[in-house]
């Protein structure tokens, strides 16, 4: 009895696994560099007493360095959630994005993660729209009507945080999927990052104490 090639489609499956699982581990890390930048903008501007602190530490360095991490999560979240290949013939090249995880091998050819599909199609696509207009518009490029327009498309701070939570249920779902893991964690620690603000704060309050 010729066993050899169910054993060898077993290999081949096992490297299409671990293909799709070093791209998602990829993919990830895009996501939690987001996260990190979300993380740090609460600490900094979601309460109102730290507010308080950095405007009179310095109001116009804290509006430039909210300018700076709001870009950044747009541009960051954009990049992730852009089209698997973009371009034509010669020009055209591959994004490692959520489009490019959902059609993989692993995921298109099963019909067991209808819940991603329908969260990606029905859910990110949607959130990213407001996002995507500002990259192209504004964040990436200096569009001559929209600069010269009475009324420039910039997305709130709720479309950003709606489309995040979007992104990371996507993650969660494939993560526990797809590799049974319940939990999505970063291999560096977020409560550094809170740690940091947390510092830059208390110093910042000391200094404005003393001159009290």
């Amino acid at each position: 009895m010729n066993t050899g090639l169910p054993r060898f489609q077993t290999i081949i499956k096992g490297q299409i696994m671990e293909q799709f699982r070093s791209e998602f581990i990829k993919a990830r890390e895009i996501f939690y560099e987001i996260k990190h930048l979300k993380l740090t903008y609460e600490q900094l501007y979601s309460d109102a007493e730290n507010r308080q602190i950095i405007s009179e530490a310095s109001l116009e360095f804290f509006r430039l360095v909210h300018w700076s991490f709001r870009d950044s999560m747009i541009l960051q979240l954009c990049k992730l959630t852009d089209p698997k290949e973009q371009g034509r013939g010669n020009n055209s090249h591959l994004n490692l994005t959520l489009e490019y995880l959902l059609k993989s091998d692993v995921v298109e050819k099963s019909n067991k993660y209808q819940e991603i599909r329908d969260l990606y199609e029905n859910g990110i696509t949607h959130l990213r729209k407001p996002l995507k207009e500002f990259r192209h518009k504004l964040g990436a490029h200096a569009d001559y009507p929209t600069m010269m327009s009475s009324s420039i498309v910039d997305p709130v701070e709720g479309e950003i945080f709606a489309l995040f939570d979007a992104v990371e249920e996507f993650f969660i779902l494939m993560n526990s999927s797809i590799f049974g893991c319940s939990s999505l964690k970063s291999s560096s620690s977020s409560n550094s990052y809170r740690k940091g603000a947390s510092d830059l704060l208390k110093i910042l309050k000391n200094n404005e104490s003393k001159h009290i």
